[in-house]
Order: structure tokens, then C-alpha cells, then sequence
């Protein structure tokens, strides 16, 4: 959902830290159920630039240590 949504221009948060039973109230969530983690979306105000990316020599190796 989250790479789908940033192809259409949505943006993605996704929220792992939230109460539960006020979440399942909200929605109307059977108590058999769990929430494990909640995706908000919607359109940036801003695009952020891409991170400069270290070279694959300096974060791993190839038959070497």
C-alpha cells in the first residue's frame, strides 16, 4: 500500500505505537481482533530529497571479512 500510494503522489506514515482499545473503540473493532500497527495517508507538502547513499564497499563485503 505505502509504494503504491507514493507512485500515485500519496504519502505514508506508518504508526506501531498507539492504544489499542482506544483505536478498536473508534472503528468499531471486534475485542477478538488486534491492531498490530495503524498506515495514515495522505498528500505531502513537500517531497523530500534522497538520502546520500554510502557505497556498498563501506557497509558490507564479498568473501572477506
Amino acid at each position: 500500500m505505502v509504494i503504491v500510494a507514493w507512485a500515485m503522489g500519496v504519502g505514508s506514515s506508518w504508526i506501531g505505537d498507539f492504544k489499542e482499545d482506544k483505536v478498536k473503540q473508534l472503528l468499531n473493532i471486534p475485542d477478538k481482533w488486534n491492531v498490530v500497527a495503524l498506515v495514515s495517508f495522505g498528500y505531502p507538502t513537500e517531497k523530500p530529497k534522497p538520502k546520500r547513499k554510502k557505497p556498498i564497499e563501506e557497509i558490507g563485503s564479498f568473501n572477506k571479512f
